[in-house]
Order: C-alpha cells, then structure tokens, then sequence
C-alpha cells in the first residue's frame, strides 16, 4: 500500500518495522523511534583483559595472608604489584581495547595489593616499636 497522495501524511508507523526490538544486521537492535543500540554491553571489539581475575585474585589472597603469613602476603602483594603494572602500561598503550569491567578489576587488585603492603609496613613498624621497647 503506497501513498499517492501529498495532501495526507502517512499513518504512524507506516513504513516502519512492525516489530520494534527486531535485531539489525551488524550486532545492533532497533530501537523505538528508528535508533540503533548495540547489545551485549561495551563498545564493539573490546575484550576483557586475561590477567585481569588473576590481578584481582592475587591482591585478595595477598590481604589475607598479610595477616595469616606475613613474609608470603609480602611476597605475593609485591609480585602483584609488578604484574599489574605492566598490565595497566599495556591498558594505556592500548585504549578501548579492554572492558570497563576487566579495567576495575585490575584497579581493583592492584589496591588490594597495596592495602596489603601498608599493612604489613605497619606490622613491621609495630614489632620494630616493641622489639625497641623492651631493650
């Protein structure tokens, strides 16, 4: 059904998908009103960086063995904090390469990391101070 004649305008949504959400090629949908988003969250091409649970992991388990065993919580917080750094070098050399969601978690291992570390200064600081009291 065409419309022939210039003095009416078109009914509303003629022309238009029946079916609004219909996906679109190229990995978009169609939105109401004729716009176009992309699903599946993120920008196109991005991917979540493989060390980033590792980075997250490693910072956890390095609070908690801050506390259970001091020189291993040391040892992994410090070995932690290199790897992440070389990680967060390549999210710079690289952005939009990487999720948000893999970039807050290497942030987020990486500050565990170092809450670790002061930690543990404070508790060698602490042991210094009584060690130095009692002589």
């Amino acid at each position: 059904m065409e419309n022939n004649n210039p003095n009416f305008p078109p009914p509303p949504g003629y022309g238009q998908n029946p079916n609004p959400y219909q996906q679109a090629p190229g990995g978009y949908q169609q939105a109401p009103g004729g716009y176009q988003q992309q699903y599946g969250g993120g920008y196109a091409g991005q991917i979540d960086h493989p060390k980033a649970s590792t980075i997250n992991t490693l910072g956890i388990i390095g609070i908690i063995l801050t506390f259970l065993i001091g020189i291993v919580g040391l040892v992994l917080n410090i070995i932690n904090l290199s790897i992440s750094g070389s990680v967060m070098a390549d999210i710079r050399n690289n952005p939009g390469k990487y999720t948000e969601a893999s970039i807050k978690k290497i942030k987020t291992g990486r500050t565990c990391s170092i809450v670790g570390l002061s930690i543990q200064g404070a508790l060698i600081l602490i042991v210094i101070l009584i060690i130095a009291a009692f002589n």
